[in-house]
Order: C-alpha cells, then sequence, then structure tokens
C-alpha cells in the first residue's frame, strides 16, 4: 500500500524493524506521537493480526483495552476501570520503553498478549510491537506479579499501592518522593538518560524496601512510600536513608536530589482516609519544594487535619501543580 510505503521511506522503518530483531509472529504499529497515544490510529507496518490472536486490527490502543477480559485475576483484583487506569499512566509517562501484559477476551475466546511500546521522542513517534504469549510455556501467577510492577523501575506500581491501602487496616507514614529538576536532565540529554536516571533510583529504593517499608512508583518522576510499623522517629530515619540513598545516584554531569513530603496516618483517625493521607504526602512535597529543594516536610495527624479542612485536596494539589509549573 502506498501510505505504508510513504510511512516506511520518512521514519526509516525497515531499519527500525530490523533494530528490533523482528520476530516471525509479531505484530508492529507505528504512531504519528511520541507521548500520550492511546487514543491516537495504529498504523500496521509488519506481521499479522491472526498471528497474534486479533480477530481483526484494531485502530488505537483504547480499541484494545476494550477487550480487556473482565473476568481475569488482575481486574477481579484490581476492578477493571482501575487497571485500565494504571496501563495509560503507564503508556502515557515519559520512559522510552513500556511493556504490559493483557488478558484479553474476543467474544469468548481469551488470550495473554504482551505489549511492547518504544517511544522515540526526537522522531516524535511510538512503535507499538504485539506478540502472544504461549500460555503453555508461561506461569500465569508471573504474568500476573508483572503487572503489579512498574516496568522501568521494577518497583510496586501506582496501582498496586492502592490495592494495598484498600486491604489495610493499620497505622502507617506516606512518603512521596519527586526527583528535583527532572526535566532539565530529559531536555539536556534525552529521554534515555532521563530512563536510566529513573531506573537507578528504583534500584536503590528496592534495596532499602523491606519488612518495615514498601516503595512505588507512581509515574514519571514521583515516588511513593508506605511505612510498615514504624513510629515517627524511625521514619525519619527512613526518609534519611532514603535521601542519601537517592542523592548517590551518579551520572556524568548528573547530581540526583529530591524533594520529599511524608504524612502520618491512623487507622479510623476519623478525619481522612489512607488514600487521602498520600495525597496529603503530595502536598507535604509540594512545601518541600517550595522551602528550598532537597528538603522534607511532615505533616503529623494534626498538620494533615489542618490540611483537610482548608478544602478539597484534589483544589489543592490543583493549585500546588499550577505553582510549581
Amino acid at each position: 500500500m502506498k501510505w505504508v510505503e510513504e510511512l516506511q521511506s520518512k521514519y526509516d522503518v525497515n531499519i527500525l524493524y530490523d533494530v528490533f530483531l523482528r520476530e516471525n509472529d509479531s505484530l508492529y504499529f507505528l504512531v504519528e506521537e511520541g507521548h500520550k497515544i492511546c487514543d491516537k490510529p495504529l498504523l500496521k507496518l509488519f506481521g499479522s493480526c491472526a498471528n497474534v490472536g486479533l480477530p481483526h486490527c484494531v485502530k488505537t490502543l483504547d480499541e484494545l483495552f476494550s477487550y480487556i477480559d473482565v473476568k481475569s485475576q488482575i481486574c477481579d483484583i484490581r476492578g477493571v476501570k482501575e487497571y485500565i487506569t494504571e496501563l495509560h499512566r503507564e503508556i502515557d509517562s515519559d520512559q522510552t520503553r513500556v511493556v504490559l501484559y493483557l488478558p484479553l477476551d474476543f467474544c469468548g475466546n481469551k488470550k495473554y498478549l504482551e505489549l511492547v511500546i518504544i517511544k522515540m521522542f526526537k522522531r516524535n513517534v511510538s512503535i507499538v510491537v504485539l506478540n502472544q504469549i504461549d500460555m503453555k510455556k508461561v506461569n500465569v501467577e508471573s504474568l500476573y506479579f508483572e503487572s503489579y510492577k512498574d516496568s522501568l523501575t521494577g518497583l510496586f506500581n501506582f496501582s498496586t499501592l492502592m490495592f494495598h491501602i484498600n486491604k489495610t487496616t493499620n497505622n502507617h507514614y506516606f512518603g512521596f518522593i519527586d526527583l528535583d529538576y527532572f526535566k532539565i536532565v530529559n531536555d539536556t540529554f534525552g529521554h534515555k538518560v532521563g530512563d536510566d536516571v529513573l531506573a537507578r533510583v528504583g534500584r536503590v529504593l528496592i534495596e532499602i524496601a523491606d519488612d518495615t517499608v514498601i516503595m512505588y512508583r507512581k509515574s514519571g518522576d514521583e515516588f511513593i512510600f508506605m511505612t510498615l510499623g514504624l513510629n515517627f522517629e524511625e521514619t525519619k530515619k527512613l526518609v534519611k536513608r532514603i535521601q542519601n540513598a537517592i542523592r548517590s545516584v551518579e551520572l556524568p554531569n548528573i547530581k540526583v536530589n529530591c524533594s520529599i513530603g511524608v504524612a502520618e496516618y491512623r487507622h479510623n483517625n476519623g478525619h481522612y482516609s489512607a488514600h487521602d493521607a498520600v495525597n496529603i504526602a503530595d502536598v507535604a512535597m509540594y512545601v518541600s519544594k517550595s522551602t528550598g529543594r532537597g528538603s522534607v516536610t511532615y505533616f503529623k495527624e494534626a498538620e494533615a487535619k489542618k490540611i483537610i479542612d482548608s478544602g478539597p485536596l484534589e483544589k489543592t494539589l490543583e493549585l500546588l501543580e499550577a505553582r510549581a509549573r
């Protein structure tokens, strides 16, 4: 088809095809956009829809997600809406490579597909690759476990945090971590270097994680932790370890630092929920940004209650985000 030939010439996709080491049964699409791509047209380059288990070629990723198996274990645990929201969050992030595993149901014909997205921000295009997973060769439990993790950092993802919060009946401290001046890293050195920074931060946070703290990546350069059984003084020591670990990430000409906000949560406190506490920690992080990057702000229960009483958390965060831009 002429338009395929034009795309191949415009983006030199034959070279890309070789670089990605095509397998015979892989299905390749190109998206003429490098950032938010879920509703953008998928332009088929190579491969067969039938070979990856699609009854017909989908026009967008959102159409593909409409076939998510709502009876799958992952949807049963998280909820379909929450799961699809997490897929969007992962795909819309600024990382250059995203790997996701999708349980799909085409009119009773159930399939598992691997979705790989490679974003080339300088060209403002993305390559989307679909592979059918042979369930005889793959442990289903491992796929579910992978779906709980952020593909770049190896940390638990934000949807998993929501799942953990929904199951908790304990007291916690929630910490919101934001890397300082990370946009400058992406703009100056490129997204691949930015991905390297995020992956290294993920590794040092995984090293800290133990039976007293769980680490999560929200999106972009934002991370969250939830303590398990730590008191305030112990949490302060933990935060110091986190700061030192993130500052230990070294790349040529790049110094990594972070701003942190921490919120106390006592179960059944009568003022705010664990979900609210995560947002209150986010507010505390913005306070750290405004008072001097690289710092920490703690909101114990009394301060957290004042934040709740001052107005809707969503509006408070919108104002803080607008000021930070």
